[in-house]
């Protein structure tokens, strides 16, 4: 049985607290990451009061899909009590839906390498999307929003292309018809067609159209249709895979640079990094849930003003290339037997401080009531105590980070009086086990 498997059927049979609580100490796991980062990007989505800054958002996000889009309220609940493996709440939400086992079939077959036949299996698969309302109005909002600004944004580069293709037909020629016919030909034509596409109103139409431009481009100039197709449907996804891995490993000035560089291209409008104003957002974030318990937002509060949970600057750490936020839980002391080897003495001493004992008095309280400071994570599969970090981007989707990241931390705190509730009972019930 793989660690995948094992930690599919572990999960299955806990209780629905048990899950919760599960999930979030195994939140780095692809299996439960998933579900975790879309559940608190819809939350965050959500949150925004205007259909303006929810495009926004949606645009630049990479954890919002729309699946999570299409959850009514029950599920929703259902999903931030249980935070099953994504694959489960995928075909749990198959299941509800009525989707035919045929179809499902469909849904579940990888995406081939093959350019040509991975359009054609994403073209049936969104056919039953479509057909079970699993792609909702919003996300064709976001989808077309986001064509619009790719267009818009290539559109520069291609008219650059083209300018220079007639300023050197006409050097080449000395005949200023020879650019014209040139535009005429193909240019013109085609990017006319492009913007009147994009500002039609009806899906349907638009799509036949697209179709047709498609073809026409296919016909016109089939060399660099294949280049182009070969270009965006394999060696982007490729040379974006192998950026995310080779990233730790390029130089800081290299990442520096290629994170600014795609914060540009985003059109994130950035702005001077001010933890202070982080903080406060964090603090002030509305938390609407009947399953979270009110103190364990109070908790969260106050772990925000004493600053116990740190904040960090994304441009700094520089995680991946594409990161603008996250919540990560580090580890803070290990458990040896009754003792707590410490791994981050910085942090322990800036809790001595805020209770204003010295450093060596504090880590025999520490020692005794670990879980009173740090929470709980895991490590090399054992459980170990942990802190919280908060890394966002100062920028005009702040609001939006802001309520993501201070939602999953949240989560932690409700994983936390889980597990030392369950931890205390054990205690309790050993205890009593060994008068008898």
């Amino acid at each position: 049985m793989s660690d995948t498997e094992a930690l599919l059927n572990s999960w299955q049979k806990f209780s629905e607290e048990d899950r919760f609580s599960f999930a979030i100490l195994y939140s780095n796991h692809p299996l439960f990451k998933q579900t975790i980062e879309g559940l608190s990007a819809l939350k965050a989505y959500n949150s925004l009061p205007s259909e303006e800054e929810k495009l926004k958002y949606g645009l630049i996000s990479s954890n919002l899909n729309p699946i999570f889009l299409s959850l009514n309220k029950e599920e929703e609940d259902l999903v931030e009590r249980n935070l099953p493996p994504f694959p489960i709440l995928i075909q749990e939400v198959f299941k509800r839906r009525g989707i035919s086992e045929k179809e499902i079939e469909i849904l579940n077959e990888p995406l081939p390498k093959n350019p040509f036949e991975r359009r054609k299996l994403i073209k049936e698969k969104n056919e039953i999307y479509e057909k079970y309302g699993l792609i909702p109005e919003e996300w064709k909002k976001i989808e077309k929003a986001y064509q619009e600004k790719i267009w818009k944004e290539s559109r520069k580069l291609i008219y650059l292309f083209y300018a220079l293709t007639s300023l050197e037909l006409y050097l080449a020629t000395q005949n200023p018809l020879a650019p014209l016919l040139y535009l005429l030909s193909f240019p013109i034509p085609y990017q006319s067609l492009r913007y009147i596409s994009s500002k039609i109103s009806s899906e349907r139409t638009r799509k036949y159209l697209n179709n047709a431009i498609s073809l026409y481009y296919f016909l016109r100039s089939p060399t660099s249709a294949a280049i182009s197709t070969l270009e965006f449907g394999l060696a982007a996804p490729l040379l974006s895979k192998y950026l995310e891995k080779s990233w730790p490993y390029l130089p800081r000035f290299l990442r520096k640079f290629l994170y600014e560089a795609q914060i540009y291209l985003s059109g994130i409008e950035k702005r001077k990094f001010d933890e202070k104003e982080i903080r406060e957002i964090l603090y002030n974030i509305k938390i609407d849930s009947e399953n979270i318990p009110e103190y364990v937002i109070e908790k969260y509060k106050e772990n925000v003003e004493n600053k116990t949970i740190e904040i960090e600057n994304p441009e700094e750490t520089l995680l991946t290339p594409y990161t603008i936020s996250y919540w990560r839980r580090r580890v803070v002391a290990i458990p040896e037997g009754r003792k707590l080897k410490i791994i981050d003495k910085d942090y322990v001493r800036k809790l001595a401080q805020k209770e204003g004992m010295f450093l060596e008095d504090f880590e025999k309280k520490l020692e005794a009531i670990p879980s009173r400071y740090l929470g709980y994570g895991l490590y090399e599969g054992k459980l170990v105590y942990v802190k919280d970090v908060i890394g966002i981007l100062s920028c005009d989707l702040l609001d939006a980070l802001a309520q993501k990241e201070g939602y999953l931390a949240i989560l932690g705190r409700k994983s936390d009086e889980i597990v030392d509730r369950k931890l205390l009972l054990q205690s309790i019930f050993q205890s009593s086990f060994s008068k008898l």
